[in-house]
């Protein structure tokens, strides 16, 4: 059985950083779907939006019509609200657990970026369920390979498994750095 790790401080770390810095893996995440999102008519979900990187990638390449974040982190919403990205008409920011929002919107795409391994593994099923109910398309989801990252609590095989148990009926792993991207067709 594999331990938990300790809760993840993601804006206290990025503070140590100067906020600045984000990952050359985790900015991988967001451009290589935000290229093909470019066309400005996207409804986009994204759980778990911490410093609002993905959300500035999004946006400057225009790539959506509307954006839903919803994060956990009261800092981390915090910090994002008060930027001019967070503060636009398009854009709505959520505090709150993912699963006890009552969501019921329809939004073509969902990101979901180094979040799924801080979740619970008895939970993982339901939380991707409840994404998969809230999007036509596509998820783009991401965690860290669990043999390479300290703090990954899946392998890419249980990942897979999770998002077809949702009821996700097309994935595609791409497993080319220390995290993995996931991208989950309904």
């Amino acid at each position: 059985m594999r331990a938990t790790p300790e809760p993840y401080d993601e804006m206290g770390h990025l503070r140590r950083r100067g906020v600045t810095q984000y990952s050359i893996v985790h900015q991988r995440m967001y451009t290589g779907p935000a290229e093909l999102l470019a066309d400005g008519r996207s409804e986009i979900l994204e759980v778990g939006f911490g410093i609002g990187f993905g959300l500035e990638v999004l946006t400057r390449k225009n790539c959506f019509r509307r954006y839903v974040g919803v994060e956990i982190d009261g800092a981390c919403y915090d910090y994002v609200r008060s930027l001019p990205v967070g503060q636009r008409p398009d854009v709505t920011l959520l505090c709150g657990d993912f699963r006890e929002l009552a969501l019921d919107d329809q939004f073509d795409y969902a990101f979901c970026i180094e979040v799924i391994e801080h979740i619970e593994p008895a939970d993982c099923c339901a939380v991707l369920r409840k994404i998969r109910s809230l999007i036509r398309k596509t998820l783009f989801l991401s965690t860290p390979d669990i043999n390479r990252a300290e703090h990954g609590l899946f392998t890419a095989d249980e990942i897979t498994g999770f998002l077809y148990d949702a009821g996700f009926s097309h994935v595609v792993a791409l497993r080319d750095q220390w995290t993995d991207l996931y991208i989950a067709a309904r």
